[in-house]
């Protein structure tokens, strides 16, 4: 309907731009002819006036002249004639215009959409964009599997997409990758498993966060929710705790976190104190169970690492070195890992299963290990060519070793 609204709207336009000035012309060569006719009788009678006629003659002249004119002025047939082809021709324009028009676009147009209303859907272009570039992501992780800020990209955007369950699968591959000495890491998995349970942190996500703390003390993300944590647990006075060293680090123009902030702890001190005090309620008093302390084996394995002399010069002081121990049968997968730097060369560190990468592949699982030191200068986890690294087994948890890195990786 709108379209053939603007069709008639155009039609009438081009219309008034063509007829007006067909009629215009026939009525101003009617005017023109009559003015002409006036002029000559004028001009005429003058000239009888100034001859020397009898008066009869004169009168007679002046008669046949008013004659003509008056046969001069009446609607001639040159004229009619001219007016009415004007006429004719403003009517047959007036119909040749739409019809030409309208004919023309039935032929070459696309009048075949005019009475069609085409099923239109309607997607999310940023949404179809977003799923592309991370399915594109996703497969060249697969062919650069060593690609660790890959890794932790393909992570977040499954995250922001919702998709959880592949975030955390991710996250644990990270694990592998970087080991659990990147406090920001350990945040991050751990939101990802709340995300993941209904926005719970216990269980494994609990501890990523004590992990994390024990690595940055003054993580805000790790503090933030760590305090949540506690608050879960009923633990209002850590939770408190946490918050209060979040909100020390916070400068004091923030107006987004630290209101928030405020808003918790205010909330958790009411409540701590509307808990009964030993003073009103006497407490029950219970004889303690006195149990024979068990005895647990040492589960960890003291690494001294050092750097042969010769190879010093092939090294930067900020090389990342890993140490890591992996079982010396089945997978080849690291049981518990460290990163350092050349910087803290020589140095030791104790392995455990607090490094576990997955908590089904912990040190204390494996009988033997071998235990390897390398020097990587892309900080990959992967043995590339021109990697240095030292290694030694088989090795017993409980064990202390010395390795010295001398081996050029080929």
């Amino acid at each position: 309907m709108i379209f053939w609204l603007i069709v008639s709207g155009l039609t009438l336009l081009a219309l008034a731009f063509v007829v007006p000035p067909l009629l215009r012309t026939g009525s101003m060569a009617k005017e023109d002819r009559n003015s002409q006719n006036v002029a000559i009788y004028k001009e005429r009678l003058a000239e009888l006036e100034q001859e020397n006629m009898h008066p009869d003659q004169l009168a007679a002249a002046k008669r046949e002249l008013e004659k003509n004119l008056a046969q001069d002025l009446e609607i001639d047939t040159t004229t009619e004639v001219g007016f009415s082809r004007a006429k004719w021709a403003s009517f047959i324009v007036t119909l040749l215009v739409p019809f030409i028009a309208i004919g023309g676009y039935w032929h070459i147009g696309s009048s075949h959409l005019l009475g069609e209303q085409p099923e239109v859907k309607v997607e999310n272009p940023q949404k179809t964009d977003m799923t592309e570039m991370v399915e594109k992501l996703a497969k060249r992780l697969q062919e650069q599997p060593d690609d660790i800020k890959g890794w932790r990209m393909l992570a977040r955007s499954y995250a922001f997409m919702e998709r959880y369950d592949d975030a955390v699968n991710v996250y644990d591959k990270l694990l592998i990758l970087v080991g659990n000495q990147d406090a920001e890491l350990l945040t991050d998995f751990a939101q990802i498993l709340a995300l993941q349970n209904d926005g719970l942190l216990a269980g494994k996500a609990t501890e990523l966060l004590k992990s994390a703390l024990k690595i940055d003390p003054k993580n805000q993300k790790g503090l933030w929710l760590s305090g949540f944590a506690a608050s879960e647990r009923g633990d209002l006075k850590l939770a408190t705790d946490y918050w209060q060293q979040l909100l020390n680090q916070l400068p004091a123009d923030d107006k987004q976190t630290r209101p928030m902030l405020e808003t918790y702890l205010t909330e958790v001190q009411q409540k701590l104190e509307q808990i009964p005090t030993s003073k009103s309620v006497k407490p029950v008093v219970k004889e303690p169970i006195v149990e024979e302390p068990v005895k647990t084996p040492y589960l960890g394995i003291e690494v001294s690492v050092s750097l042969e002399a010769s190879l010093q010069s092939m090294v930067n002081n900020d090389d990342v070195v890993f140490v890591f121990a992996r079982a010396t049968t089945g997978k080849a997968m690291p049981l518990a890992a460290v990163k350092k730097t050349v910087h803290d060369l020589p140095f030791k560190v104790v392995l455990d299963d607090s490094m576990a990468a997955m908590p089904t592949m912990k040190l204390s699982s494996a009988e033997e290990v071998t235990i390897v030191a390398r020097i990587s200068s892309s900080g990959s986890a992967t043995a590339k060519s021109g990697d240095l690294q030292g290694e030694i087994s088989p090795i017993k948890v409980g064990d202390k070793v010395e390795i010295v890195i001398e081996q050029v990786v080929p």
